[in-house]
């Protein structure tokens, strides 16, 4: 099998036996990711899908270049489109993340189209921090896919590094034809040929080597594809000295470009042309000796009288006498008078156009050979003197008379004006790098000079790159896109002529001199045109017109550490800082106010200087404005101010910064620095303030929902540091977190809208928090969904702090929660995240009388106890939820299924709120209720009814655990309870029911619950019920006789039912007080009788006679 490299977008083909191979470098340098969701990426023109995976760019990422894929958990990368010429092997590198543990992964394919996959070799296991290779064969022809897949489990402390995979594509074996050519003669010497010849009974595909002064010591390679060329020495060389001078499926070349008097050897082997497999056994050979050239006789006469005429820029006319008829050959030179004859024995051939014929010596041209006695010579330069030289020869023996050469010179003349443009790459005073056209562009030949101010348009072409140093003034100057213009030395001056002067769609670098636009003069780089300053020096550039799409590139500043003031007022479009020479941090000192599109600093040097807005030295305090992003590559530094004056960025766009950005410098001053983002937040590197005694601040002030992703793994904090910085929401769509977020700075302020955690972590380390009602934290997505991670975070530095939290589970409902600790640890933090009523498995028995929100509360330490305070929203109300009745919070302990502990809670109606008259010591989540929620039991029922002067208690639980009493309480006049009873449990996991009669109810309307206490002390309530005894009338039924009877105590209707003694229900009928009862068709006997309204119940026996 043969590796070819294929390196990032280009593909290399060499011919294999069999078919082409292909080989394909996924580096992971062409695509961006940086999470570890799942998601679609493009590498290397494949589609990979890469889960728990993303594209790393950290110091802790093992990688060849600047990035490689990153492997968490059982993440995976897996191909999506298939390699359609097969797979041979594949190769990958791996390392170990940063200090990450050892992990395993394996590399499976699939051959159809991902339904089923087959692993290639056995596990890997990744141990080092250095990338090493590991292969893999698969040896699979047609549509073949791959996947890695990493087997080690843990998410954070396990993680691969993965970069360079390369992929070979499937070869077939090599088969050589089984014919071959024989019987190789070589004849027909001369000084410089051989004449090799061969039969080829079977027309096979045939290759000739030859070798000089010694057999062929090299044969081709199989699966290797070659050039041939039949001048010895400019063709393939297989192995040393063994070059191709033959391919094809005749039987003899003439071999040329031999040295006179000098062996040469031959060997000819049959190939297939299209697997490129040779038949290195049966092969012919030969070898033949080239003649030596005679003593030769120059002609005696020879030409005379040499003079040139009809001068013109790029032409004149050379004249000779010729009184013999000889042969002549005349050579022609630029500058100076020709300084090499012709040599005996040799053959040249002639050009009319300077520069095409032979050249003898250095810059000697064979501009004519023939018996003639003039040539008009063309391709010349304007302005310059030719110098020619004629001699008579020997045709046949090619013997040159050089003792008696006649000649003489012509200066060509100056070109008239026109319209110039680039036709090579080469320098501006070069006349061979311009042609010119006089009919406005409809024909055009070759320029004689190079153009000036005095020309018409000057254009620098597509794929030309045109350099100046020497002082010009020109006008009308473009340079079109791809084209460039690098001014090294001396001046180059823009004069004001017709229209705009200099158009650059093109390149134009500034390495050195001076670029000036002259009174009047205008400039304009456009859409894909880049000015690049180039110069170990201060940043400058003429006034340019900075159009949609331009860009100033910086590529070099030397020791400068400010701007040159030409670029002052200029509004720049995209501006670009990549500077490999850079030895200070280089100041804008306002210099640069304005960037209409991108700022991209990519490289400050190689000490990674950076670059910062104002220094000691301003004046005035400073303001950039950005139009499009701030990117920020890995390791660069961006600074605000070091001096004593203020800086400010407003950035439309989006936030990009993989290095380190400071509000102020880094290092610390007391200046304030302030950060306007309106577009996206996207930081794997440092964002922090190093002031220590004013307020930095970023503030998000975009006018639609902005995404931020801050995620410092080098360092403690993403945000802050030890020093001061606010972070303030000004945005009415709000932010929206992608990553968790580490905040230590000096306050997090809501002037307007919210940040939507998404299931991420908003973790202030230090700091206070500045919302309203109508802009806090909002612990779900921005579209409505709820999370079980992420919230706010704040930390608690002693044990008796108390922070706030501004939180809530929507845009429009502010739930805020209080935290006060009262025992446990220094330093713990809580989370704090607010989701709908009974997610994450909490089940109220009456969810109507509970805030239809749950607070999820949660800690750092595993020990420590603390007081909450949860305030609701208006409309977050069950439909019987009453505070006034009493008001309860109840923990949901997921373990037990059940809600423990469950404490009383003080109501506060200005908020509302309630806040829990005893700490909790277990957290997360949180239910407020206006009665007992579920602890050990679940209560599934209780009712009071009505038994004559009695009231009888009914309940029943579910799920008993336990459980110690259940302690029957009545309602005081006072408000209070007192216990009246005391039931013993069942204890049994079913449904279990339980009675109690109370002897001696009250006059009025009786309250009734039941309390249940566990065994460990804890206990809760069951729902309040009610009865009437109103004015001691009693419910039920009223003798009139012994043949029927009436009703008493009934509010409306009550349901009588009538029972023979067998419990055989005989009637049901709805009656008031004012009915009465025969009972019609009933025979003398004893009845039942029930009556029941509501919670009023009566039983009892009537003796019927007749």
């Amino acid at each position: 099998m043969i590796r070819n490299l294929l390196l990032i977008s280009f593909t290399y083909f060499f011919f294999l036996a069999g078919v082409s191979s292909q080989t394909t470098l996924i580096d992971f340098e062409d695509a961006t990711k940086t999470v570890y969701a799942s998601g679609t990426v493009t590498l290397s023109g494949h589609s990979f899908d890469m889960t728990d995976a993303l594209i790393g760019t950290s110091a802790s990422d093992r990688k060849n270049g600047n990035q490689s894929a990153r492997i968490r958990a059982q993440g995976s990368i897996t191909q999506l489109d298939n390699f359609t010429t097969g797979i041979g092997d594949v190769d990958v590198y791996h390392a170990k993340y940063g200090t990450d543990g050892n992990s395993t992964w394996k590399l499976s394919y699939s051959t159809d189209n991902g339904s089923t996959w087959t692993q290639a070799g056995s596990d890997v296991t990744t141990s080092g921090t250095t990338l090493v290779k590991q292969t893999f064969t698969i040896n699979q022809s047609g549509n073949v896919r791959i996947k890695i897949e990493k087997l080690t489990t843990n998410a954070s402390n396990n993680r691969t590094n993965i970069d360079d995979i390369t992929v070979y594509s499937y070869s077939s074996p090599c088969t050589p034809p089984s014919t071959y050519p024989t019987g190789m003669a070589v004849g027909n010497e001369t000084t410089t040929t051989l004449y090799v010849s061969w039969t080829n009974t079977n027309n096979d595909n045939i290759i000739v080597l030859a070798h000089k002064t010694s057999a062929v010591d090299a044969d081709p390679a199989n699966g290797t594809g070659y050039t041939s060329n039949a001048a010895f020495g400019s063709g393939d060389q297989v192995g040393t000295g063994n070059y191709v001078v033959y391919i094809g499926t005749s039987t003899n070349v003439t071999v040329t470009g031999l040295e006179e008097g000098t062996t040469y050897h031959f060997k000819a082997y049959s190939y297939d042309n299209v697997s490129n497999c040779y038949n290195t056994t049966n092969t012919t050979s030969g070898s033949g000796t080239t003649n030596v050239t005679p003593p030769c006789t120059p002609p005696a006469t020879y030409p005379t009288g040499l003079t040139t005429s009809n001068l013109a820029p790029t032409s004149m006319d050379v004249t000779w006498t010729n009184t013999a008829g000889d042969d002549i050959i005349v050579l022609a030179h630029a500058g100076a008078a020709v300084d090499a004859d012709p040599v005996n024995g040799q053959t040249y051939f002639g050009n009319a156009a300077f520069g095409i014929g032979s050249q003898i010596g250095t810059g000697n041209y064979v501009v004519y050979i023939g018996t003639g006695t003039s040539v008009s010579v063309t391709n010349l330069t304007a302005n310059t003197t030719y110098h020619f030289a004629a001699y008579s020869f020997n045709s046949v023996s090619k013997c040159y008379n050089t003792t008696n050469p006649a000649t003489g010179s012509g200066m060509t003349t100056s070109p008239p004006a026109g319209d110039y443009r680039s036709k090579a790459t080469g320098a501006w005073e070069d006349a061979s790098t311009w042609e010119f056209s006089t009919d406005n562009g409809m024909t055009w030949q070759n320029a004689a000079q190079a153009p000036s101010s005095t020309d018409g348009t000057i254009t620098i072409q597509n794929s030309h790159k045109v350099t100046f140093s020497a002082s010009r003034t020109v006008d009308q100057l473009t340079i079109n896109a791809g084209g460039e213009l690098e001014v090294m030395t001396q001046t180059l001056t823009i004069a004001d002529g017709t229209g705009t002067d200099l158009i650059i769609n093109g390149t134009l670098t500034y390495t050195g001199g001076t670029i000036t636009l002259g009174a009047g003069a205008t400039g304009e780089v456009n859409n894909g045109g880049t000015y690049n300053y180039n110069e170990n020096n201060t940043v400058k550039a003429p006034a340019l017109t900075w159009n949609t799409g331009s860009t100033l590139l910086v590529s070099r500043v030397g020791s400068s550490t400010t701007i040159h003031s030409s670029m002052a007022g200029q509004q720049l479009y995209n501006l670009v800082w990549n500077t490999t020479s850079q030895t200070s941090t280089v100041n804008f000192e306002g210099q640069i106010t304005t960037i209409n599109g991108n700022f991209s600093l990519i490289k400050g040097g190689s000490t990674n200087k950076g670059i910062r807005l104002t220094s000691g030295s301003a004046s005035q305090d400073l303001t950039l404005t950005i139009g499009g992003n701030l990117n920020i590559s890995a390791d660069q530094i961006f600074e605000f101010s070091n001096g004593n004056k203020n800086a400010t960025v407003i950035l439309n766009g989006n936030l990009n910064n993989s290095g380190e950005f400071y509000t102020n410098t880094k290092g610390g001053t007391s200046l304030k620095g302030r950060l306007e983002v309106k577009g996206n937040i996207n930081s794997t590197g440092i964002i922090r303030s190093s002031g220590t005694s004013v307020d930095n601040k970023i503030v998000l002030n975009g006018s639609s929902l902005q995404d931020v992703q801050i995620a410092d793994e080098l360092k403690p904090y993403s945000l802050g540091g030890t020093d001061k910085l606010t972070l303030e929401i000004d945005n009415a769509a709000g932010a929206r977190l992608l990553a968790d977020l580490r905040f230590k700075g000096s306050s997090v302020v809501f002037t307007n809208g919210h940040i939507y955690t998404e299931g991420k972590t908003f973790d202030l380390r230090s700091g206070t928090i500045t919302s309203t009602p109508t802009a806090y934290f909002v612990t779900a997505s921005s579209s409505g969904t709820y999370y079980a991670t992420g919230g706010l975070r704040q930390g608690f530095p002693t044990v008796t702090s108390s922070n706030f939290y501004p939180v809530g589970p929507s845009y429009t409902l502010y739930m805020p929660a209080t935290v006060t600790m009262t025992a446990g640890m220094a330093n713990d933090s809580f989370d704090v995240r607010i989701v709908p009523l009974g997610e994450h498995g909490v089940m109220p028995i009456d969810a109507n009388k509970c805030i239809k929100y749950q607070w999820e509360i949660s800690h750092k330490n595993a020990t420590g106890s603390a007081n909450l305070k949860l305030q609701w929203a208006s409309g977050t109300e069950g439909t019987t939820f009453n505070p006034n009745v009493g008001l309860y919070i109840g923990h949901w302990k997921t373990s037990a299924n059940k809600f423990t502990p469950i404490v009383e809670a003080t109501y506060t109606s200005g908020d509302p709120s309630a806040t829990s008259n005893t700490p909790f010591s277990e957290f997360s989540p949180f239910v407020i209720a206006s009665e007992f929620i579920a602890l050990p039991v679940q209560w599934l029922d209780i009712k009071a009814m009505r038994r004559d002067s009695r009231v009888l208690l009914q309940w029943k639980t579910a799920s008993e655990r336990d459980v110690k009493n259940f302690e029957v309480e009545r309602r005081s006049a006072d408000g209070s309870f007192t216990t009246i009873g005391t039931v013993m449990p069942q204890n049994k996991p079913e449904i279990n029911a339980y009675s109690f009669v109370d002897e001696r109810p009250s006059s009025g309307i009786n309250y009734y619950r039941v309390r249940q206490v566990d065994a460990n002390g804890q206990y809760s309530y069951s729902k309040v019920v009610q009865i009437s005894f109103v004015d001691g009338v009693s419910f039920g039924i009223r003798n009139l006789g012994q043949q029927s009877f009436g009703f008493t105590g009934i509010n409306g209707k009550a349901v009588m039912k009538v029972y023979d003694i067998n419990g055989r229900l005989l009637l049901t009928k709805s009656v008031t007080n004012d009915d009465r009862e025969f009972l019609l068709g009933f025979s003398s006997g004893s009845y039942a009788v029930t009556l029941e309204e509501g919670d009023n119940f009566y039983s009892g026996i009537f003796l019927l006679s007749r």
